[in-house]
């Protein structure tokens, strides 16, 4: 099995940019991967970068939970509080899951993987991580103190709320120290928008391949009052996965990575440069008060951007 995936140079070199350039594995360290989905080239890919840096390994494959956000078993979770690092290649997300936070605040550090396709690591996970790190601090700091934030698009966005006394979060696959946890592929800045101040029109262009796009999602009060446009059944269906909080606004999201393309991933397609996101359900674990068991991110591409009435962003194009 090595030496399988010691020919595969693309996923290998992937992983090992995670395990030692992200993550900054250490030897006797107790490494665990957690996953479920078709995932098994990915982990052992994983087990292979980790063990070469003098690691501990153990994995641990369960059941899909059906929805981003939802909490893995108790097994899985109890694990990730005894581990040094984790690594979460699952077929939904447990990144905003009370599991992960809470291996976090008991000192472990790691990777969310949601969806993560073997295509990724030679992509958008080979980036530029200074460049990324470059534009995640220069969009950080031009939203840092703002309060209104309005986006428009050329399908129809027309989306205003505020992130006032909101903590501006940087996304930049740095994760060495404890506690320290990134989405890879990485590239991103995001904050959770004040609650009910959401107001206007999401044009939805991608949302992981789970919806024919684009469909708008019409927001009131920072909640979604309803689903319009060619597919607004499904998504009206993934809303309804979740629960009654599924459909608050609770994240916007500015992409930073250059080598990132659209997919139809939305752990991809978020993070492309020039795009923003929109985010629906829990944000408890970045400073948001909206707690749910669902969590998805609608992408909108060719945005443009203002903040109190600066504009950041013209169709995708950075202005500052």
């Amino acid at each position: 099995m090595k030496e399988k995936f010691t020919t595969d140079s693309g996923l290998l070199e992937g992983t090992t940019i995670a395990a030692r350039d992200c993550l900054g594995i250490k030897s006797n360290e107790q490494v665990l991967i957690v996953s479920n989905g078709n995932k098994k080239e990915i982990c052992e890919a994983f087990r292979i970068s980790a063990t070469e840096l003098g690691a501990s390994v153990k994995s641990i494959v369960f059941p899909p939970t059906g929805t981003d956000g939802a909490e893995p078993p108790k097994l899985v979770a109890q694990a990730m509080l005894e581990c040094d690092v984790f690594f979460l290649p699952t077929t939904f997300s447990l990144t905003h899951t009370k599991a992960r936070i809470n291996a976090n605040k008991n000192g472990a550090r790691g990777l969310s993987l949601p969806n993560v396709s073997k295509e990724m690591f030679t992509g958008p996970i080979k980036a530029n991580y200074p460049e990324i790190k470059n534009l995640n601090k220069k969009m950080k700091n031009t939203l840092d103190g703002a309060d209104k934030i309005r986006i428009t698009s050329p399908q129809g966005t027309l989306l205003s709320f505020s992130i006032s006394g909101r903590e501006i979060h940087e996304d930049d696959g740095d994760c060495r120290n404890p506690r320290d946890c990134a989405n890879l592929p990485t590239g991103e800045i995001y904050a959770a928008p004040v609650e009910g101040t959401a107001q206007g029109t999401i044009v939805i262009e991608s949302m992981g391949g789970s919806v024919n796009l684009p469909t708008k999602a019409v927001v009131k009060n920072g909640r979604v009052v309803s689903c319009q446009g060619k597919d607004a059944e499904a998504l009206e269906k993934i809303f309804a996965s979740g629960d009654e909080n599924a459909k608050v606004v609770c994240e916007f999201g500015v992409g930073t990575n250059k080598s990132a393309k659209l997919v139809g991933n939305t752990l991809n397609d978020e993070k492309i440069f020039g795009s923003v996101h929109i985010g629906f359900g829990n944000n408890t674990s970045f400073g948001g008060k909206n707690a749910s068991n669902f969590h998805n991110d609608g992408i909108i591409l060719n945005p443009s951007v203002f903040a109190d009435n600066k504009k950041l962003m013209e169709n995708g194009e950075w202005l500052i």
